[in-house]
């Protein structure tokens, strides 16, 4: 009889933890995407006079990683938010380039108050099964420093150095400090093909992989995937790889088809054999 108490017991406490279970947990989210408004899908165009979509719906932006959680056929959780600089990522009061303005009047692709690393880290020990995590970030310190340094390169340099360096170290060393799995860091693109655009991105991008490699980041190569899919020339603009304005002009973001690119260089890394 106590035998089947218990059996009973048992049945009726799994039965209520089966309940308390949301429907949305059978299919939890494999890979974790962060960073700034690139894996956003942010899109210029939803804050024109008439907008061209509506910018308070968080699905209407499409970045890589959405485009790759198709081709990986895994659900993705978005952190990324526009105008994160590496300060910012770790505190909510580091020196920002707009995500605290964006996060006060848009919603993100996913909830949080917290910063994108304290998110990142909550979400990583509540989702051991987490089998990817992108990172795109730091090109918005740039614009951050710009702002309080305005045209000097020392003041810049000097800033890189004591506040887009450690924070760069924070983030990839506290991220492995609860993730063990496959990390993904996505480098930055030239917007166009100038000898000063393109030697400040590989600059920058050489910052942001030195750090990621030495806490055992792969590196998906969108400065290279970027130049191949412009062919000779090496203008995204012209070769539809950035979001085109109104004007004729484009903006720095990548197009639809710029973020298929972007997506193919991250699988080229955790999926070379597809």
């Amino acid at each position: 009889m106590k035998r089947g108490l218990r059996i009973l017991a048992l049945a009726c406490a799994t039965g209520m933890a089966l309940m308390a279970i949301p429907a949305s947990a059978k299919a939890e989210p494999a890979y974790l995407a962060l960073g700034d408004s690139v894996p956003f899908g942010f899109n210029p165009l939803a804050l024109t006079t008439p907008p061209v979509f509506n910018p308070t719906i968080a699905a209407n932006f499409v970045g890589y990683p959405e485009v790759l959680s198709k081709r990986l056929q895994v659900d993705v959780a978005n952190a990324s938010c526009p105008g994160e600089t590496t300060m910012h990522f770790v505190s909510l009061t580091g020196l920002d380039d707009n995500c605290g303005l964006y996060r006060a009047s848009l919603p993100l692709h996913v909830a949080y108050a917290s910063s994108q690393l304290d998110y990142a880290v909550g979400f990583l020990l509540t989702h051991p099964n987490t089998g990817l995590v992108t990172v795109m970030v730091g090109a918005d310190d740039l614009g951050a420093f710009a702002r309080a340094c305005g045209a000097d390169e020392v003041c810049i340099q000097h800033d890189i150095a004591t506040m887009s360096l450690p924070s760069l170290i924070t983030i990839f060393g506290t991220i492995r400090s609860v993730y063990g799995g496959e990390l993904v860091v996505v480098t930055y693109y030239a917007r166009n093909n100038t000898p000063q655009e393109i030697g400040a991105v590989q600059q920058g991008d050489a910052l942001i992989t030195g750090v990621a490699t030495q806490f055992g980041a792969q590196i998906a190569d969108g400065f290279a995937a970027f130049q191949a899919a412009e062919g000779p020339s090496l203008d995204p603009c012209a070769a539809n790889l950035l979001i085109r304005l109104p004007n004729g002009t484009c903006d720095s973001h990548p197009s639809a088809l710029g973020q298929k690119v972007l997506a193919g260089a991250v699988k080229a890394v955790v999926r070379p054999e597809d």
